[in-house]
């Protein structure tokens, strides 16, 4: 098995086309007669500048065909379905960077937080103006995919409830719960985003790999061979910080 899972995307699809083509060159490198495996653990979109950019660029390396892809939802991927299903969210949405990836698409956020009909009609216009592939991949996205020895999740999961119970809202949005616990999945190493660490995150059972790409102008993905890891990252310089506060703290890896 080759896999290579990346980290929160967050609308820098500039880092993500640098990423991918880092990629792209190991995998020729490599050359081993087995179809490698490329997964995506969710938050494609919101806070940085390119939303729709991402989503495009996940949609043409499907296309060419050399990875088996695999796509997870993250919780802000959530928010932007849940928007277009139901206008009035956008408030919310707003608050947790979703007006950059409106921005992406031509759509205006509605002026006033408080206009209920302003923002129905700002969730009729951006589904209007997204493609429906971009659509469906997120409401296709899984929310858990697992390998060997590894459990592939967005956030987290929750400490002593099987994997087939986890709940969708823990996978998505989880943190001190599951970060406090040294083996939260029994037999299992999780590999999760959602989190944003400095470096990655690597313990015996869990491996981070968010590093905050949308600010910090890095892009992370794990690589497993075997039971070999290793990290591909953003070319230094391709993209450039975004000022900004952060999400949540940006932990240190070495805590």
């Amino acid at each position: 098995m080759v896999l290579y899972a990346v980290g929160d995307v967050h609308g820098r699809a500039d880092l993500l086309r640098d990423l991918l083509g880092r990629i792209h060159e190991e995998v020729r490198a490599d050359a081993r007669p087995i179809q490698p495996i490329l997964l995506f653990v969710g938050d494609y979109v919101d806070r940085g500048p390119d939303s729709r950019g991402v989503l495009d660029a996940i949609l043409a390396e499907q296309r060419r065909g050399v990875f088996r892809m695999i796509c997870l939802r993250g919780n802000h991927d959530a928010y932007l379905l849940n928007f277009l299903d139901n206008g009035e969210t956008g408030p919310m949405w707003l608050n947790v960077g979703g007006a950059a990836t409106m921005h992406s698409y031509g759509v205006a956020p509605p002026r006033l937080k408080t206009d209920m009909a302003a923002w129905r009609e700002a969730a009729t216009q951006l589904k209007a103006a997204m493609p429906q592939e971009h659509i469906d991949l997120l409401s296709n996205a899984s929310l858990m995919a697992s390998f060997r020895d590894y459990v592939f999740v967005h956030a987290g999961v929750r400490p002593g409830v099987a994997l087939d119970r986890q709940s969708e809202e823990d996978v998505m949005t989880i943190r001190s719960r599951f970060l406090s616990s040294d083996n939260p999945a029994e037999g299992k190493v999780v590999v999760f985003g959602h989190t944003p660490f400095d470096e990655p995150y690597v313990r015996a059972k869990k491996i981070g790999i968010d590093t905050g790409a949308y600010s910090s102008g890095v892009l992370t993905a794990l690589r497993i061979f075997e039971d070999q890891i290793s990290f591909v990252r953003s070319s230094p310089g391709v993209g450039q910080r975004v000022a900004q506060p952060a999400p949540a703290p940006v932990y240190s890896a070495s805590a």
